[in-house]
């Protein structure tokens, strides 16, 4: 990887990227991704702090204490096998309901644009302590969530930023309204700090 440094961040080539890196002409096509260096220092250190209290972790985030007809998951901090966790549930629920889709959702620059303060309410009413990690990102997704749950005929699975919403295609519909409705009590971007990423998010019937 070619890692290109400017002052306190790092930028990280991207697919797609130039390959002339001394032509200043072509600064504008440039597709790097800037990182903080402090945000990877507490990111290691969250890992560290996540796998330490692994079960208490996991256990915060568990969908057995979820009220609803639908649970939604909320996977990816100390989460063994998440993403795996994800996948078999979507292929079981697919499987079950062959007349159902799939709508994938992904939020632009998600730890980067979360809301500060709203991973922070909600660590303060069910998780007292210091953020650390990608935790503060499943919290600020994490009352969302819970609250399309339970209006929203669909399973909502979430890894991190990215979601995967299995149920009926109405229902599906009916979900990107709520999330996409300017000014509306579920809107994606009021409710989180985050954009919802609309190149990389897709509706699929098997």
């Amino acid at each position: 990887m070619d890692w290109v440094h400017a002052g306190r961040l790092v930028s990280l080539r991207k697919p797609g990227d130039i390959n002339d890196q001394d032509d200043a002409t072509r600064a504008a096509e440039r597709n790097i991704r800037p990182i903080g260096l402090v945000s990877i220092f507490m990111r290691l250190i969250g890992s560290v702090a996540a796998k330490q209290f692994a079960g208490l972790f996991a256990a915060n985030f568990d969908p057995e204490d979820w009220e609803g007809d639908w649970t939604p998951i909320n996977v990816g901090v100390a989460a063994p096998g998440g993403m795996q966790q994800i996948q078999h549930t979507v292929v079981e629920l697919m499987t079950s309901n062959p007349d159902w889709g799939v709508l994938q959702i992904d939020a632009c620059a998600a730890f980067q644009e979360c809301s500060r303060r709203v991973f922070l309410q909600r660590i303060a009413r069910v998780w007292p302590g210091d953020p650390l990690g990608p935790v503060d990102h499943n919290f600020a997704l994490d009352e969302l969530l819970k609250d399309l749950g339970s209006r929203v005929d669909s399973a909502l699975l979430y890894y991190l930023d990215d979601g995967t919403i299995c149920g009926p295609v109405a229902q599906l519909a009916r979900l990107i309204r709520l999330l996409t409705e300017e000014g509306g009590e579920f809107e994606f971007t009021a409710r989180t700090g985050m954009r919802l990423n609309i190149p990389k998010c897709s509706v699929w019937v098997a």
